[in-house]
């Protein structure tokens, strides 16, 4: 028993050590076949991210990517390590080379001004393409509503950005006002989003209602504002004029034009003899040869073809 129990521990022993041998040899074969794992897959030619999915797809990564900024056309990659067809373990990475200018990334331009998005883009090395106007009810005018590439995506330097900018709420319809009370229509227009001014004015229309509106129809701005016209009813009439004075009576008196001026009344100068009458709404002085006329005598007066006034009877 005890010599077959040698020659079965031996038996087991040559097993294991042609075992030992099998794997050394393959291990060996490994080493003389530039090392075990995976194949790295030839990525030249390829853009980045045609190159990344490549070697994922054979379980590598990409690690430090460079650029050969002195060629200007991008012809992808150039340069790989480890090279084609090498081995290599699961999840070891891949250095590349890429022929042209290092990309840059997209900026954030949304929410920002249009004048600060050309400086955001000219400081990455890009510009403004396309750029149009949207209506917009949430985003002031003059914003970024959106881009194109969107922002982080890379590209490469004097690339052109589209963009879209808000021109603000879209105009609505002006609704009209005209013979409505002022306090309704300030209601209504506030309804639709309009700022409302108002000036009065004298108008046929009822007093306190609006007899014109400007803008008057067609379409505006939400806030902006329209202006009415609020009536303060008709035109009150000019008070009429009083009768002018019955004009003085002319008549010819010895070839002497006579004046009859009804209700004046005369002043006498005794020391002088002149007479002051109010003819025709002229203070004039004549010439009085009876003294004894008096104050406040309504008198009958004559202009000489001289010019000078004389006192020629009293009432």
């Amino acid at each position: 028993m005890s010599r077959l129990a040698s020659l079965s521990t031996a038996a087991s022993s040559a097993r294991w050590a042609s075992r030992f041998v099998l794997v050394a040899g393959v291990l060996a074969g490994c080493l003389l076949l530039s090392g075990c794992g995976s194949e790295v897959p030839d990525v030249r030619g390829q853009s980045l991210t045609r190159a990344t999915e490549t070697l994922a797809d054979a379980g590598f990564s990409v690690g430090r990517v460079t650029y050969d900024e002195s060629r200007t056309a991008m012809t992808g990659v150039i340069w790989q390590d480890p090279a084609a067809k090498e081995r290599g373990d699961a999840g070891s990475v891949v250095e590349l080379m890429i022929a042209g200018p290092r990309p840059v990334a997209m900026p954030e331009l949304v929410g920002v001004g249009r004048d600060r998005a050309a400086a955001l883009l000219a400081a990455t090395g890009l510009g403004i393409g396309s750029d149009t106007e949207t209506y917009s009810p949430s985003v002031p005018e003059g914003v970024v509503v959106t881009q194109t590439p969107a922002p982080g995506v890379e590209t490469t330097r004097g690339a052109m950005v589209g963009i879209v900018v808000s021109a603000g709420p879209a105009p609505v319809a002006v609704p009209s006002v005209l013979g409505l009370a002022e306090s309704a229509a300030k209601q209504r227009l506030a309804a639709v989003g309009f700022a409302v001014g108002v000036k009065r004015a004298y108008s046929t229309r009822k007093k306190g209602t609006v007899a014109a509106q400007s803008p008057s129809g067609g379409a505006a701005a939400v806030g902006s504002t329209v202006l009415l016209t609020v009536s303060m009813g008709p035109k009150p009439r000019p008070k009429p004029k009083p009768e002018p004075a019955a004009a003085p009576v002319l008549k010819k008196l010895r070839g002497v034009l006579a004046i009859w001026a009804p209700n004046s009344r005369g002043v006498s100068d005794p020391r002088t003899g002149y007479a002051y009458v109010d003819v025709g709404g002229m203070r004039v002085r004549a010439s009085c040869s009876n003294h004894s006329i008096g104050e406040g005598a309504a008198v009958w007066v004559a202009k000489q073809p001289g010019g000078g006034w004389i006192v020629t009877g009293r009432r």
